[in-house]
């Protein structure tokens, strides 16, 4: 269903209850146990497929979040030759775009050329049917990425404005500044998304879990308090004790990547003054 998070007057109704139904189909799905002996390949997968589906395919974020959901679990489940792993990922995606892209849907050429065409046509056929089965057929499966946009929405409120610090002083027009901050806390929404998607720690948690996660986490970095607002937890169901671990991690990595860029341009910087230094 398109749009089914607007909260709009006359669907809000209606997106809660499918909010609920989502939560109810997540909490019955079968626990990651994370026992695959490819464990090890798994970050360099994740990346791969992120590559092909935003640099070549161009799909959306629930289709590579439902591709990478598919290939753990599969993982999981069975004992996979590495030379077979990429075919698991490229059907993973095909399967995944096919559930939530159906106009966007790639030959099986188009994606074999990401392997520079490694396996035949029937192998894909084969593979295909066999994840098929192992979900047997049953693939609506909601992800973070499905829950995200509908918790998005109330990420950032106009009370918020008073709060955030990252505007300058350029602009005094109320709506402006509220449409600057919802991008602001958008882009940051969407960087911890993809950074739950390729790190294996937050398998542990539920999609609507780590969702819930990405907006604190969002809030919390741009000291917008309380980082866990009463329409947050009304909205998403969860309490901060629920959400609490799957937040810090997040904070953690992004504390990481900070660091790894403040020293990539420190030696930017030492590198452009040595140069200055010896002409």
């Amino acid at each position: 269903m398109d749009d089914w998070w607007s909260s709009s007057s006359d669907s809000f109704s209606l997106s809660a209850e499918i909010h609920e139904v989502m939560k109810a189909k997540e909490a019955s799905l079968r626990a990651w146990v994370g026992q695959s002996p490819q464990l090890n390949m798994r970050r360099y997968l994740v990346d791969w497929l992120i590559n092909i589906s935003d640099n070549i395919f161009h799909f959306d974020p629930p289709t590579i979040h439902l591709a990478i959901y598919l290939l753990d679990n599969f993982m999981d489940r069975y004992e996979i030759q590495d030379k077979t792993i990429y075919l698991i990922a490229l059907i993973s995606l095909l399967i995944a775009v096919k559930m939530e892209e159906d106009s966007k849907v790639p030959k099986i050429s188009e994606l074999n050329r990401c392997v520079d065409n490694r396996f035949e046509l029937k192998e894909y056929l084969h593979i295909e049917l066999i994840l098929l089965r192992s979900f047997c057929f049953d693939l609506v499966i909601p992800t973070a990425a499905h829950f995200i946009d509908y918790y998005e929405t109330i990420a950032l409120s106009a009370d918020d404005l008073l709060k955030y610090k990252g505007y300058g002083d350029s602009c005094s027009d109320p709506s402006i500044l509220y449409k600057k901050a919802r991008l602001t806390v958008k882009k940051h929404i969407h960087y911890f998304l993809e950074i739950s998607l390729q790190h294996l720690p937050f398998r542990k948690f539920l999609g609507s879990q780590v969702a819930a996660s990405c907006a604190a986490a969002s809030r919390m970095c741009l000291d917008l308090k309380p980082c866990w607002s009463t329409a947050l937890k009304k909205r998403t169901g969860w309490v901060w004790q629920d959400i609490e671990e799957c937040v810090h991690m997040l904070i953690g990595f992004y504390n990481e990547d900070m660091e790894a860029e403040r020293e990539r341009q420190a030696l930017i910087h030492e590198e452009k003054f040595s140069v200055v230094r010896d002409s």
